[in-house]
């Protein structure tokens, strides 16, 4: 990608970042009837091109699909189910197109597939939320034993305070005492 001169300037703009895929990516299984591409916008972009192929290289091109402004594309019935297939995507500005974008992996997949891979995630997601809410709990069970000025979710009333300042300076007085009693002991 060369830079281009702005005809008003004429200095050199330099060429826009690259769109970022979103979605899919990972070797996520997708369904091969309504596959939908996602990527992040690009300032300045008037439109988009998606590209997919049956290698990372891009040699083997399945579809290139025009988007207009969209960051977004659907590829219904345009794909082989049981494929693994890579995309990308670049934006075309007012100072020419963009480099093209890392590619994203996913599997065109049968409706089965499809299936049984959101039940996957699904389970993978409820483990994760079951996980978070344990660590929460377990983190709320070490809160309460902790005294009130130590807990982060309490603020302590007026009662809490004073008892505290009592626990806190009975004992300090309980020594003093006894330091001066010692002391008048030995004089």
């Amino acid at each position: 990608m060369t830079t281009r001169a702005t005809p008003r300037s004429g200095t050199l703009a330099a060429p826009a970042a690259p769109p970022r895929p979103v979605s899919p990516l990972g070797g996520a299984i997708e369904d091969a009837q309504a596959t939908t591409l996602s990527w992040l916008s690009v300032d300045g972009a008037t439109g988009y091109v998606a590209e997919v192929a049956r290698d990372r290289l891009f040699q083997r091109i399945v579809v290139t699909v025009p988007t207009g402004a969209a960051n977004q594309v659907t590829l219904n019935d345009m794909l082989s189910a049981g494929t693994t297939l890579y995309w990308r995507v670049r934006a075309q500005t007012r100072n020419g197109e963009t480099r093209w974008s890392p590619y994203g992996r996913f599997v065109a997949g049968s409706d089965s597939q499809y299936a049984a891979y959101r039940r996957q995630e699904e389970g993978r997601k409820q483990a994760k939320k079951r996980d978070q809410e344990s660590a929460r709990e377990k983190r709320t069970g070490e809160d309460s034993i902790l005294p009130f000025y130590q807990r982060p979710d309490r603020v302590p009333s007026d009662s809490d305070v004073k008892l505290a300042i009592a626990l806190f300076v009975i004992p300090i007085v309980f020594i003093v005492i006894a330091y001066v009693i010692g002391r008048i002991a030995i004089a």
